[in-house]
């Protein structure tokens, strides 16, 4: 992995209400460096997707859970480290970008099962490491968009 300093940094408790708080924070600084419209919707899309799940998976035991937020502008993109001190990922890896089976009557769709798709589709450079007790996620987002 190369190396990551972080420009905007966050710590909180690993909880939905926190989620949102952290995700309004990272809306504003976003907007603070000039990311916005398309651009900064796909970045809180892939944040709220992964914030999220650790919060309801990674932490779904843990009670006292903490999440750290990482994010470092690059010239095109902005690159993250999202840390936490919860369950390892299954398999030691992060989820594929399978979307669930959706050939099925009306009432036996899923309700879940979408975000690790989403989060395939609008972020790049996905690295995982489970170092002692703690997850770091790296990842990367588009900040602009070829024309």
């Amino acid at each position: 992995m190369d190396s990551f300093a972080p420009e905007f940094s966050l710590q909180f408790p690993s909880s939905a209400k926190d989620v949102r708080g952290a995700l309004l924070k990272m809306r504003s600084y976003l907007g603070h460096i000039g990311i916005t419209g398309d651009a900064a919707g796909q970045i809180e899309i892939v944040l709220a997707e992964i914030l999220n799940n650790v919060v309801e998976h990674a932490l779904q035991e843990a009670g006292e859970g903490v999440i750290q937020l990482n994010c470092e502008p690059r010239e095109d993109m902005l690159r993250f480290a999202v840390c936490d001190n919860g369950d390892a990922m299954p398999d030691g890896r992060v989820p594929g970008p399978r979307l669930p089976c959706l050939n099925t009557a009306f009432h036996d769709l899923p309700e879940g099962g979408f975000g690790w798709a989403l989060v395939h589709m609008l972020a790049r450079d996905l690295h995982y490491e489970r170092i002692a007790t703690n997850n770091i996620l790296y990842f990367s987002v588009a900040t602009s968009h070829p024309t």
